[in-house]
């Protein structure tokens, strides 16, 4: 559902469906793809302008992503990282992520 609606550019909409996955997962609940639902609301917030918030999903989602052996999709996060950072005037900090994606992806 929430990426239907993300594709459909409701944004409030899906980042409260969004949001509503991850208070179902912090009470015990398995939520299947944690990593993707952090990733959908960094994309939220780079799309709306909240950088910093975008910035914070997309670190979760690269660790949830390591943890999860998914590489292809940490490799990703890193240079989406790089991106969000760069709109936050933080040079050295998105420097840091391009060779950690070269890293991850080998």
């Amino acid at each position: 559902m929430g990426n239907c609606l993300l594709e459909l550019k409701y944004y409030p909409e899906t980042e409260n469906k969004l949001q509503r996955l991850l208070e179902i997962s912090s009470t015990g609940y398995e939520v299947a793809n944690l990593h993707l639902i952090y990733n959908n609301l960094g994309r939220i917030g780079l799309i709306r302008g909240n950088f910093a918030g975008a910035a914070e999903h997309f670190q979760k989602a690269l660790e949830l992503s390591e943890n999860i052996g998914s590489l292809d999709h940490a490799a990703g996060m890193c240079l989406t990282l790089s991106n969000a950072f760069s709109h936050l005037g933080k040079p050295d900090t998105c420097k840091a992520y391009l060779p950690r994606a070269q890293q991850i992806h080998g």
